[in-house]
């Protein structure tokens, strides 16, 4: 497993639990839906983070290219404006629409920084490619 997948694997774990809980006590719909949904979203980014790092490992030529440092997005601002952006989402369903809107805005700025730095990543990986030209 990727280390960067295990904190959210974990949390995933959590959230379901939590979600297990409400329903044997009786919990509202609002709540429940909001873990229930927040445990398969991290689930899933765990799942695609487990799956980006193996084809990861299976693109790269020669074992000292795996061995070599890159640039993570996974530990970007982006990354971190995203989650924050997706967590203000899922709250913002039973606090009210005007914390959909702004996150629903914040998690666009965090898509666009997050392709900016992915463009830029791939850019430095073709000119150290190319002989660092």
């Amino acid at each position: 497993m990727a280390p960067a997948a295990i904190p959210l694997a974990v949390w995933a774990a959590f959230l379901a639990l939590s979600t297990a809980v409400q329903i044997l006590l009786g919990g509202h719909l609002l709540p429940v839906a909001l873990l229930g949904g927040a445990a398969a979203l991290s689930a899933l980014i765990a799942v695609g983070i487990v799956l980006g790092a193996r084809r990861r490992a299976l693109s790269q030529p020669s074992v000292t290219a795996a061995l070599a440092p890159e640039a993570s997005p996974d530990v970007s601002a982006a990354s971190a404006i995203l989650a924050v952006a997706l967590c203000a989402l899922l709250a913002g369903a039973s606090v009210g629409g005007w914390l959909v809107i702004g996150a629903a805005i914040l998690g666009a700025g965090g898509l666009a920084l997050l392709a900016r730095e992915l463009r830029s990543e791939r850019r430095s990986r073709d000119q150290a490619r190319r002989g660092g030209r």
